[in-house]
């Protein structure tokens, strides 16, 4: 399974979701191939400071440590697109028109309807509060994904 994560620049949202996603992997025996990019990211921009900081405290590995744009290839070679919010799907769908069929926010695996705040430029907290709120989506996903293989 091969797993894309997308939201705006890929420094912050993200890279941090396919970071813990990773380690959900992991610990479930989720075998999936996991990558990140951004709407109208710039590629290779280090993930920001506070992403990775938020992430060392959780003592998770960064995953994708720097950006890449969201390209065709990206997209055609992904079996599941995760957005971070309703816009980036809908955005995703108005390009892709392939993939909407594979494109949701990931939020919606866990029966939710909010989007995934962007905490850039935002306080260790705001990154905090960003992590925290994936956690069930992400969960939510890695048990979907443990059905399938």
């Amino acid at each position: 399974m091969r797993v894309l994560f997308v939201c705006t620049g890929n420094t912050c949202r993200s890279p941090m979701a396919a970071s813990v996603f990773r380690r959900l992997c992991d610990e479930h025996g989720v075998v999936a191939n996991i990558a990140s990019a951004g709407l109208a990211a710039s590629d290779g921009a280090p993930i920001s400071r506070n992403a990775r900081r938020t992430l060392d405290n959780a003592g998770i590995a960064v995953h994708c440590p720097t950006s890449s744009m969201l390209t065709t290839p990206l997209v055609e070679n992904s079996d599941l697109i995760v957005t971070m919010t309703h816009g980036h799907s809908h955005a995703i769908h108005a390009q892709y028109p392939e993939a909407t069929e594979k494109t949701a926010p990931l939020l919606t695996y866990a029966g939710m309807q909010n989007d995934v705040v962007d905490p850039f430029g935002g306080d260790l907290d705001e990154y905090q509060a960003c992590l925290d709120s994936m956690a069930l989506g992400l969960e939510a996903l890695v048990e979907e994904l443990k059905k399938t293989t």
